[in-house]
């Protein structure tokens, strides 16, 4: 499986250096729109907060990377995968994750043909599994250990897939009599 290539950081440096002169520009023109000229003459102004131009200044650039950190934060939060199935992700899907699987399981033990909760199973049962069927063939990933596809043309369940457990009259021994 590749994987896409990550990006370097000096390309992220790049990326960041605009966002963090905007994010000074921004915290200098919120801190000073209140500025105004002591006297008309000159250049001394005092602004927000009794700070001069110089102060007003120092601030904003102190704002600038704290901003810069919560733009950061806010985007490796948004990007991060949340509890939505993996398969919604560019990854292949491989099967393993914990709730999908559960709910699969549960969901396919409704169409099991032999019931599981019946207090007296007939013998012959615990030797004519799926699991143990030449015609069976495990899914892969964590489904893979209690699952796999029928492909037993005789059988009424050919190509769905079957609980390891489960089982049909078409079962037909592994040659080398395997499990699973």
């Amino acid at each position: 499986m590749s994987r896409a290539p990550r990006p370097k950081t000096g390309l992220l440096a790049l990326g960041a250096l605009p966002l963090l002169l905007a994010d000074w520009f921004i915290a200098l023109m919120v801190l000073g729109r209140d500025c105004a000229p002591l006297y008309e003459g000159g250049n001394l102004t005092r602004c927000a907060g009794g700070l001069s131009e110089e102060e007003l200044t120092a601030t904003a650039a102190l704002i600038a990377p704290a901003l810069l950190t919560l733009q950061t934060a806010l985007i490796i939060l948004i990007r991060r995968p949340g509890r939505a199935p993996r398969m919604t992700t560019d990854r292949p899907w491989t099967g393993d994750d914990h709730h999908h699987n559960n709910a699969c399981h549960t969901r396919w033990r409704e169409s099991m043909n032999r019931s599981s909760t019946r207090p007296d199973p007939p013998d012959e049962w615990y030797s004519t599994q799926c699991g143990g069927c030449r015609f069976w063939i495990a899914l892969t990933g964590q489904l893979g250990l209690d699952h796999g596809a029928c492909t037993n043309p005789a059988s009424p369940f050919d190509a769905r897939v079957r609980f390891e457990h489960d089982g049909c009259p078409q079962f037909a021994v592994r040659e080398d009599g395997s499990f699973g």
